[in-house]
């Protein structure tokens, strides 16, 4: 595998991660998403990409944190080196765009924590029926066993009587 090969994996796994904005990896932890064998490579392929000018990469919070500058540039830089980017990375971008409209209110929030709370409660109910119906057949089953266990003696008694 190539220096470029392995810089379109790395900026496609940084996407997929959501390594941009706020969240930043040390290029430490970059490099041990790829085999060992290949974590050299990929330290010089993130350095030449911190050195390119368009770059979708960029230093942050010292020398050994990295980020992408973007969605878009990632996704920009993709395009122009493979002509064409995946389908679910393009999907990302809708997720991303519905997730930043959707949690802009406070009242937003406050009702999908609620919706949240009431589906946690139909759980626990739910857990509790399971819970009793299992202790229900657990004391079946050891009542059969008992059962058995007697018929199974008064059997063999009534057998030992007549040989």
């Amino acid at each position: 595998m190539d220096s470029e090969e392995i810089k379109q994996r790395l900026i496609r796994k940084m996407i997929q991660q959501g390594v941009v904005g706020a969240h930043k990896k040390q290029k430490r932890t970059v490099t041990s998403w790829f085999p060992s064998r290949q974590r050299k490579i990929v330290e010089k392929s993130i350095e030449e990409l911190l050195k390119q000018p368009n770059s979708p990469l960029e230093s942050v919070g010292g020398r050994d944190s990295i980020q992408l500058t973007s969605m878009e540039a990632a996704r920009g830089y993709l395009q122009s080196v493979e002509g064409s980017i995946s389908w679910e990375l393009v999907h990302d971008t809708d997720r991303e765009q519905s997730d930043s409209s959707t949690a802009d209110s406070s009242s937003d929030l406050q009702e999908q924590i609620r919706v949240l709370e009431d589906e946690l409660g139909k759980m626990d109910e739910a857990a509790k029926d399971w819970r009793s119906e299992a202790r229900r057949r657990q004391r079946t089953s050891i009542l059969v066993g008992v059962c058995s266990f007697i018929l199974g003696a008064v059997a063999s008694g009534v057998v030992g009587y007549f040989l």
